[in-house]
């Protein structure tokens, strides 16, 4: 279980660094989206693929119950790289993507220019990081966010280059929902 709750908070950061860098409504469409994730070193795909392998040991309703859980937190993942998620008219609204902005604690400067969207974003410990990418709007179907994250953990510091490409599936999102607001406590 450890493994796909380190792939949850892996995939968790990159929604995270796409969805708090907007200081408003990002020109895209709510419902479902499907997201293909690269990064520089492999480390994200290989993460996933241990998940994967991890899933299909699991007796089949403990299968079915981390696959049930993901998709009440608005993930369900595919292939190394790709995942779904499902974004409300509401999280847009409000600029919470995931639910987890408030609980982040991450400060963020943003600026716009035409259908790029630049960002710089500072995050506290228990990992603390910086974040420098660039969003491109193709459409309110597609867009792309580019990002570079230096962090620090256990005394190492690492940098991670990452592109996420995202495309518009519908505005019905299935049984995949959308993810709640992060209560605080």
């Amino acid at each position: 279980m450890h493994t796909i709750a380190r792939l949850l908070v892996a995939t968790g950061v990159v929604a995270c660094a796409s969805g708090a860098a907007w200081a408003q409504q990002p020109p895209i469409k709510p419902g479902l989206w499907q997201i293909h994730v690269e990064e520089d070193s492999g480390e994200m795909a290989a993460r996933m693929r241990e998940m994967e392998a991890h899933m299909k040991s699991m007796p089949p309703e403990q299968r079915k119950q981390v696959e049930a859980m993901m998709k009440q937190h608005g993930v369900s993942m595919g292939s190394p790289g790709d995942m779904r998620i499902c974004l409300s008219k509401e999280q847009l609204a409000r600029d919470d993507w995931q639910g987890r902005r408030e609980q982040s604690g991450c400060k963020t400067d943003t600026t716009r220019s035409g259908n790029t969207w630049k960002f710089h974003s500072s995050c506290p410990a228990p990992q603390a990081s910086e974040t420098d990418g660039e969003a491109v709007f193709a459409s309110p179907e597609n867009y792309t966010v580019k990002s570079t994250t230096t962090s620090s953990e256990g005394g190492q510091s690492r940098t991670m280059k990452m592109t996420a490409v995202s495309k518009w599936l519908g505005a019905d999102c299935g049984d995949i929902k959308p993810a709640q607001p992060s209560k605080r406590k």
